[in-house]
């Protein structure tokens, strides 16, 4: 077969058509004779014959096109809003460019240019299964112009269906009795499509590439005057094109069929290429037969394969119904890992092939336990939202507004770090990929227990990144932080005029229909959103008391997105198709994705294989070290780490982790297999359940030998987790030496600001012990704690791991990080405070100065022994 042979008209010559009213309607046994003979040799050569007289009214076709027209020429935004990729049973929309039709036997080929809408028999949701539950209809057209003509075609064609199953029968030497049970509950699909003007000269781009049908019958009503399908006629080694004419059906064989009658019948490729200069509409049915039932066409068939089986094996490809049946099986394993960690709600998805494989949710998604979560639950995404924003840079880099080496300086020349070589060679590429060698731990750890406190004008932003520490050489290391992504941002505001917020769902998220990802969350109590929760020692999950909202915050460009595992399917495989670098790809929402997801940078080298980071997503060539871009990498040296898919095929997995106050999240795409995992979880976990969790589904999809246990690397994780926090209280006790501070507390008390991040710290008596210290940190009074004397002018404020839990904040411990030290005037009152919040960063801590001159009398009256008065003078002070 060559992609290339010569294409010639049919004219009856090669496939032939037959008037089933010779069958159906007539007295005579001649002519019902002859049709059964034209039947059995069209399928014994190739599997393809033309009916007319099929009983269907001209005027319903006609209706059916109309809908078709109606449906199609909606906004793409309105058409992706009801995407088949947020309904297991797959119903809905399918945009360009989302299947790849063409035979993998038979060449590689581009990907299909044509759109569809699948439409199916009406179930109730309780009835959801592999291709069956509810249609989907688009709300923007009237019940008149769509949803009825529609399923009016969709009864006579699944008649149709009876009718030419019957004749197959028959054409076997069976009596049509025997398709009793075949024919009980017959499930049929249709698939409304419209091909695009074929403008190309390659003949490898195609409406539809060479395939054959997987199922039972294709029943094809195509558009008259359309002409584009083109059926291999392996006899003469040509491909035979049929006309599309008025009345008259398309009938062919699919591989079910083939293999019912022991490769007697065919099932033949066939392609699309519209040559009609113009728009392109036909409408195939999918006639399958009752889903439970065994072979009808082979009495003596033994298999114990239903239709069901049969198609699931077929449709999913590479991923067999035993695929799915391992990632079931998961379950259990997944429920132990939520139970341990203390996981009140995880929802995940598995995509193979381009397909969504599997979906499942547990648990619940709000703290009073009513509500489970599902395919459509939001979640704080974290990270993760970073590949949406280097998505959105992509469109710029392809609008051919700035280019991925464009300096920063050209687009904000204000910029004016104290690293010379970085304020004039820093790039967008370079902040992308986290290769600047700025330090992102300080803006990180000063955010901690919040949201990020509220974004700074462009001016004072540029002011904080030129004091942002620069520890590692730039372009040489990777090191991960907020400020590249805020500073994309910033550029993607500037030159699109439009808010991070407006631009990404513009142009990324309403073109894609991810309806449900957003930066701007909303949190009313009847929306579909995951409550946060933070896991405390004893296994249970603590709700936390605000709800992480990074708008209009420092964070908005590196965490701020909220969404849905069904909107995350729908982004890994419009990125993995974007990713073919294809001339097909090009008509995708995404662009540049093949740049994006490229190796930019080395990560934690060395390493043998490669491990690197591109643009929002980080590439690991598998067998190797994952999970980096989360908690359990800190609970391991990096020569302990796991070492994943240890045994198995070489596999490249590019990934990124979400996490944040009370959300984890773990998304994985593989370019080889068009396959995607995805995992969202309401929980700051006990360790990073949701990197357990993907990497166990992961081993699922592909099988792995030799799987890991990982319920026991999560109680491992767990038991590391807690064990840090002990050593931590251990040498915090092994340090404190006991004894009043050297001054009254009063003197301690007062607000201290760091002006280069805008940053404040506040000190105050404890409203239930004037014996006790208070820190409020970012002048936030919901949030204070415990200001402890530790030793001379030093005080700390360490909590339990279940007090850091419930605030929200991050699991650090490091003993420096609790240690408040006060610098004291001559005079005995506090002048600043130095706050070691990272000694690898800012070895010589972080320094706040006291500036509240209304406590000056107070402060003289404390050098002059006036205690009494210092006490009064406080109380009365306002804060």
């Amino acid at each position: 077969m060559s992609v290339d042979a010569a294409v010639v008209k049919n004219e009856d010559r090669y496939i032939p058509t037959i008037d089933l009213r010779d069958y159906f309607d007539a007295y005579s046994e001649e002519k019902r004779a002859k049709v059964i003979e034209q039947v059995r040799t069209a399928c014994l050569e190739h599997g393809f014959f033309q009916v007319e007289g099929h009983g269907v009214p001209v005027e319903s076709q006609r209706r059916m096109f109309a809908a078709c027209k109606a449906l199609f020429d909606l906004p793409l935004e309105k058409k992706r809003r009801i995407s088949l990729y947020k309904y297991s049973w797959r119903r809905g929309y399918e945009g360009p460019g989302e299947q790849q039709a063409n035979d993998p036997h038979h060449g590689d080929f581009e990907r299909d240019a044509k759109e569809g809408f699948f439409v199916g028999k009406e179930l109730p949701l309780d009835q959801v299964d592999f291709g069956k539950g509810p249609n989907v209809w688009p709300p923007d057209l009237a019940e008149n112009d769509f949803r009825r003509p529609v399923m009016e075609y969709y009864e006579h064609a699944r008649k149709v269906g009876f009718k030419v199953m019957e004749l197959l029968a028959v054409s076997l030497g069976h009596p049509p009795s025997i398709l009793k049970d075949f024919t009980t509950d017959a499930a049929m699909f249709l698939k409304l499509l419209r091909y695009p003007a074929h403008t190309w000269t390659d003949t490898r781009k195609f409406g539809s590439g060479q395939h054959t049908d997987y199922g039972g019958l294709t029943i094809l009503l195509q558009d008259p005057g359309q002409d584009g399908l083109e059926v291999w006629h392996e006899a003469t080694q040509q491909w035979v094109e049929l006309p599309a004419l008025e009345d008259k059906f398309v009938i062919n064989l699919g591989d079910m069929v083939q293999r019912w009658t022991g490769g007697e019948y065919k099932s033949t490729l066939h392609r699309v290429i519209n040559k009609t200069g113009g728009e392109r509409y036909a409408v195939p049915a999918f006639w399958h037969g009752d889903l439970d039932a065994k072979n009808p066409l082979d009495p003596n068939d033994t298999s114990d394969e239903t239709v069901l089986q049969f198609i699931k094996k077929k449709f999913y490809k590479g991923a067999t119904p035993s695929t799915t049946g391992r990632l079931r099986k998961l379950s259990s394993s997944i429920e132990q890992i939520c139970e341990i960690e203390g996981v009140p709600g995880v929802s995940v998805g598995v995509l193979d092939h381009g397909e969504t494989l599997w979906t499942e949710s547990f648990g619940f998604r709000n703290k009073s336990k009513t509500a489970h979560p599902d395919v459509n639950t939001q979640y704080s995404i974290g990270h993760i939202t970073m590949s949406m924003v280097a998505a959105g840079v992509g469109k710029l880099v392809n609008d051919g507004k700035l280019q991925w080496t464009t300096l920063l300086r050209e687009i904000i020349p204000e910029i004016d770090h104290t690293g010379v070589y970085w304020t004039h060679t820093a790039t967008i590429a370079d902040i992308l990929a986290h290769r600047c060698g700025l330090d992102g731990e300080i803006v990180t750890l000063l955010a901690d227990g919040g949201n990020g406190g509220t974004q700074p004008c462009l001016e004072e932003f540029l002011k904080a990144i030129d004091r942002i520490p620069h520890p590692l050489p730039h372009r040489e290391s990777w090191r991960m932080g907020p400020w590249g992504y805020t500073i994309a941002a910033h550029i993607i505001e500037h030159i699109s005029g439009q808010s991070l917020h407006e631009y990404l769902h513009n142009q990324v998220f309403q073109p894609l229909g991810m309806t449900s990802t957003t930066l701007r969350p909303s949190f009313e109590g009847s929306n579909n959103i995951a409550e946060p929760h933070a896991s405390l020692s004893n296994g249970e999950a603590c709700p936390l008391e605000f709800q992480p909202n990074f708008a209009n915050t420092s964070f908005e460009g590196s965490r701020g997105a909220y969404s849905t595992v069904s909107d995350l399917l729908i982004w890994a495989k419009e990125t993995l198709a974007a990713s073919q670098n294809t001339a097909a790809s090009n008509n995708t929402v995404l662009k540049q994705i093949p740049h994006i997801i490229s190796n930019h940078i080395a990560m934690k080298n060395p390493s043998l294989l490669e491990r690197s980071y591109g643009f929002g997503w980080a590439r690991a060539q598998l067998p190797g070290i994952v999970g980096l871009l989360g908690g359990n990498s800190g609970l391991w040296e990096m020569s302990e780490q796991p070492v994943f898919g240890a045994g198995n095929q070489s596999r490249l997995m590019i990934y990124h982790q979400g996490g944040g106050p009370g959300y984890s999240s773990f998304v994985a795409i593989f370019p080889e297999s068009q396959s995607a995992v995805i995992v969202l979880m309401n929980t700051t976990a006990m360790s990073d359940a949701a990197d357990w969790i993907a990497r166990l589904l992961i081993e699922g999809l592909f099988d792995f030998t030799n799987p890991t246990d990982y319920v026991r690397l999560a109680e491992e994780a767990k038991r590391r987790t807690l064990e840090q926090f002990a050593t931590l209280h251990n040498r915090l006790a092994e340090e404190r030496i006991q004894g009043a501070p050297p001054l009254p507390l009063q003197c301690y008390v007062g607000k201290y600001d760091n002006k280069d991040y805008k940053y404040r710290l506040e000190i105050t008596v404890s409203p239930d012990s004037e014996s006790d210290l208070m820190i409020s940190f970012r002048g936030l009074d919901s949030q204070p704690y415990p200001l402890r004397h530790y030793h001379d002018h030093v005080f700390e404020w360490s909590m339990s791991f279940d007090e850091v839990r419930k605030s929200g904040r991050y699991d650090i411990t490091d003993p420096s990080y609790y240690k408040i030290r006060f610098e004291i005037y001559p005079d005995n009152r506090a002048s600043r405070i130095i706050w070691n919040i990272n000694d690898a960063s800012v070895p010589g801590g972080l320094t706040f100065e006291w500036k509240d001159e209304r406590l000056a009398e107070a402060w003289r009256a404390v050098h002059a022994g006036m205690n009494d008065f210092v006490s009064n003078t406080m109380r009365g002070i306002r804060y």
